[in-house]
């Protein structure tokens, strides 16, 4: 090696180093999770801990695929969706039957303020994404009753 730099061979010869310690860490992380999974419930997470790894905690909540919560002026809903990717856009529409949807504009952003609805009136919202591989389907309808 000269001036500092890495040749190419030398470069793959550390990244194929690289993979095969990642591989035998993956490989014992399986390990110990096998034997705290299979032991007394009780001593699982002191079987983790004791390997040296620490024990991951499970978020409890996941967020929901699509939410709609009342807007800041009377007759408006925002609705809320799970981000499909990093980068994607998302159709939206309203209905009040099920039957005939209303598009509302397309945006690049997972939510989407949408105004102009009837008060005391049950709405139903949805949602598809646009994402490299294409166009999704509808998502799972949401209702409010809009305030």
């Amino acid at each position: 090696m000269s001036g500092g730099f890495t040749t190419r061979t030398e470069g793959e010869t550390r990244d194929a180093k690289l993979a095969v310690v990642r591989a035998d860490l993956e490989a014992a992380k399986t390990y110990v999770q096998h034997i705290a999974d299979t032991g007394p419930v009780a001593q699982a997470e002191s079987t983790i801990q004791s390997a040296g790894l620490s024990v991951r905690k499970i978020g409890m909540r996941d967020k929901a695929p699509l939410a709609a919560e009342a807007g800041d002026v009377s007759g408006s809903v925002e609705v809320v969706a799970k981000a499909a990717a990093r980068r994607a856009s998302y159709d939206w529409q309203y209905s009040l039957d099920l039957k005939t949807w209303v598009d509302a504009p397309s945006t690049l952003q997972a939510k989407t303020t949408i105004s102009g609805l009837t008060p005391v009136t049950v709405y139903y919202f949805r949602m598809r994404a646009i994402i490299g591989s294409g166009q999704q389907d509808w998502g799972t309808p949401v209702s409010m009753l809009v305030k």
